[in-house]
C-alpha cells in the first residue's frame, strides 16, 4: 500500500493515533479509579451502617441486662442453682445413709432387734467424713449378740465397734447399746 500523504500529515495521523490511545488509556484509568473509589465508598458506608446497627444492638442488650426484670430472673436462676446443689447434696447423703442402714441390717442375726438408731455425720482429723452410729436394741441371747458383734468387726467399713459392758450382763433378753463408725 502506497501512502501518498505528505510527511506532516503522516506525523499528525500518527500523533493523533497515539494521542487517542493515551486519551483512551487515561479515560479507562479514570473510569477504573472512579469505580474503585465508588466500591470503597460503598464498603465504607456499609461498614458504618453495620457498626451503627451493632452499637444499637449492644445498647439494647445492655439495657436488657441492666433491667430489673433481667436481674430478678438472674437471681432466680442463681437461687435455683443453689437449691439444686442442696438437693443433690441431700440425696447423696441420704443414699449413703440408706447404704449404711442396709449394711447394718444385713449383718443382724434373726433374734437381734433395734429399738433406736442415731446416725451422725462427722469429719475426721484428715478431713474425711464418716458416720458415728449409736444403736440400742435387744437380743434374744448373749450368743446372738456376740455373733452380731463378730459380724460387725469382720466388715472393713465398720470401725471402733464398742458394746457397753452392761450389754453382756444378761444371758437372755439382754438389752444392748452399741457405738461404731462407718467409713466408705
Amino acid at each position: 500500500m502506497i501512502n501518498l500523504l505528505p510527511e506532516n500529515e503522516k506525523r499528525n495521523l500518527i500523533f493523533q493515533a497515539k494521542w487517542s490511545k493515551i486519551i483512551l488509556f487515561v479515560a479507562i484509568l479514570i473510569t477504573v479509579s472512579l469505580i474503585f473509589t465508588g466500591l470503597i465508598f460503598g464498603v465504607h458506608i456499609y461498614l458504618s451502617l453495620a457498626q451503627k446497627n451493632t452499637q444499637q444492638l449492644l445498647k439494647e442488650k445492655e439495657e436488657i441486662v441492666s433491667s430489673k426484670e433481667f436481674k430478678d430472673f438472674k437471681n432466680q436462676i442463681q437461687q435455683a442453682n443453689k437449691n439444686l446443689q442442696a438437693i443433690q447434696k441431700f440425696f447423696k447423703t441420704n443414699l449413703y445413709l440408706i447404704e449404711v442402714i442396709e449394711n447394718i441390717s444385713s449383718l443382724l442375726p434373726q433374734k437381734v432387734y433395734f429399738k433406736e438408731i442415731k446416725i451422725e455425720r462427722k469429719i475426721g482429723k484428715n478431713k474425711l467424713s464418716y458416720f458415728q452410729i449409736y444403736i440400742e436394741g435387744q437380743a434374744a441371747t448373749r450368743k446372738d449378740l456376740y455373733e452380731f458383734k463378730k459380724r460387725l468387726e469382720n466388715q472393713k467399713n465398720f470401725l471402733k465397734v464398742y458394746f457397753s459392758p452392761s450389754s453382756w450382763i444378761k444371758k437372755e433378753n439382754s438389752e444392748f447399746s452399741l457405738t461404731l463408725q462407718y467409713k466408705k
